[in-house]
């Protein structure tokens, strides 16, 4: 997409003033920001990432996901292959044997695209799940009435998903890509992570870069079109991008309380697809503005908030026509963007003369999360933490002032899930917010993300530790309260 790369914001109606303060509105609000990319009119008028993020880097889109289902859905029904009514038991016949749940039967297409399904509650998620699919027919919890009330439900998009794999042949990625997405730029190693029965997990799993995710959500917002070619059907798209039920009693935020559609949200300024953690599309019709954005907010309560409120006021500052110039403003937005950086810990980088606790060993009492012993050496610029779990022995090591990238040392899922086959790619940093104190603060940047927080706290031959991780369905063994006492 380099090609389609304008040479400055102002040449899309952009200030690079207000791009500069879209960034320090995130930097005041200390999120972790990977990526963004601004689009306005097919061109990409802005962009910036935070190492270890670039343009090509794949990035999870978690629930962003769910509308490139919706408009693979839509593809198939302008072929003529899938109408709205059409009912998944009928399409899915093998998974649904069996089934004599009426609230499942009747479910029909349009009911699962508007998170109107048959559950209240995800089936897959039950403990002993492998086939996820089947399990949309199986549950194990009573149903409701479809077509009637929003639920926010991943198990209709993991249906929808087995649906246009079955209808297609193909994994969902590489019928979209067959059917325009690559001719448009598309990265051709885009992929998703696959459930346990090997169906494309698009209810969270896509993982594409942020211009993917830009380009996608512009072609959406242009009526199913790329530079005049027709990838999907406008009317299909006109119907999926606006509201179809509404939200306002079961959606968490009130920024998407705005209704939802065929997988997409509503919000104030138009539709978005909206993923955990803020992966976001927004799209803003009215400006023919695309801002998608990457970046993990998941231990942050108030994140989304941020992040939003500072796209809102950027939205509010884009003219209707080209602006001229302004060097010096344009100067600051890329030096601004090109210094992006994800936030550090508050606290001293420096090691103080005080800390007297570095290669002592402590033994753990019982706790939650099986330490055994730990120690922490020093290292040029980094400390490393080096503890006993119920896995064995392992080290993390921590930059001072910087973060410091490798591998996590427990195994966990790879690209499909529930096979605990792969260590996750992270970066580790660490400061000394008093003088007997360590904080450690740890991401996950991989396939999967999440974040790992940790102070340990010493006093004479006690070292007290309290960890804390927010991560979907893993790091469950660092998270709890331990005590120690030194050799």
């Amino acid at each position: 997409m380099e090609n389609i790369k304008l040479s400055f914001p102002e040449q899309a109606g952009v200030p690079s003033q207000a791009l500069s303060d879209f960034l320090s509105r995130l930097e005041a609000r200390r999120i972790p920001l990977h990526g963004f990319v601004l689009m306005r009119d097919e061109k990409i008028a802005a962009e910036g990432y935070c190492p270890p993020f670039s343009e090509n880097s794949l990035h999870r889109m978690y629930s962003a996901s769910k509308s490139f289902v919706s408009a693979a859905i839509g593809i198939l029904i302008s072929q003529g292959k899938l109408r709205l009514t059409d009912r998944p038991a009928d399409l899915l016949p093998d998974k649904a044997e069996g089934c004599t749940d009426p609230n499942i039967l009747g479910a029909t297409i349009r009911d699962l695209l508007r998170m109107a399904g048959p559950h209240a509650f995800s089936p897959y998620q039950e403990e002993g799940v492998t086939d996820w699919v089947s399990s949309f027919f199986h549950p194990k919890k009573p149903t409701r009435m479809p077509g009637q009330m929003f639920i926010y439900d991943t198990s209709n998009t993991v249906t929808l998903t087995a649906i246009v794999e079955r209808i297609t042949g193909k994994c969902l990625l590489d019928f979209l890509r067959d059917c325009g997405l690559a001719e448009a730029g598309f990265s051709p190693n885009a992929y998703c992570i696959q459930t346990p029965c090997g169906v494309s997990w698009a209810g969270s799993g896509i993982l594409c870069t942020t211009r993917d995710l830009a380009l996608f959500g512009s072609i959406c917002m242009n009526g199913g079109r790329w530079h005049g070619k027709a990838i999907m059907d406008p009317d299909y798209l006109a119907e999926a991008t606006s509201r179809q039920i509404s939200s306002l009693v079961n959606s968490d935020h009130p920024f998407f309380q705005y209704g939802y559609g065929y997988q997409f949200w509503q919000f104030r300024y138009g539709f978005a697809c909206y993923g955990m953690g803020a992966q976001l599309a927004l799209c803003v019709p009215e400006k023919g503005v695309v801002l998608a954005i990457t970046a993990d907010t998941q231990a942050l309560p108030s994140g989304i908030d941020a992040v939003l409120d500072a796209a809102c006021s950027l939205f509010s500052e884009i003219a209707d026509s080209p602006l001229d110039r302004a060097p010096e403003a344009e100067k600051a937005f890329l030096e601004k963007a090109a210094s992006l950086r994800i936030p550090l810990p508050v606290g001293d980088t420096e090691i103080p003369d005080s800390f007297t606790f570095f290669g002592k060993t402590f033994r753990f009492q019982e706790n939650p999360m099986g330490l055994k012993w730990m120690r922490v050496q020093k290292q040029d610029n980094a400390v490393v933490w080096e503890y006993e779990n119920a896995s064995g022995a392992h080290s993390l090591t921590l930059g001072l002032g910087d973060y410091v990238k490798q591998l996590f040392p427990e195994l966990y899922d790879g690209k499909r899930i529930s096979s605990k086959d792969t260590q996750y790619r992270c970066m580790g940093t660490a400061c000394f917010p008093l003088p007997n104190e360590l904080d450690m603060l740890l991401y996950i940047v991989d396939d999967y993300l999440g974040s790992l927080k940790a102070s340990f706290y010493f006093e004479d031959n006690h070292v007290c530790v309290l960890m804390k991780k927010t991560a979907e369905w893993f790091l469950e063994e660092y998270d709890g309260l331990a005590f120690g006492i030194a050799d």
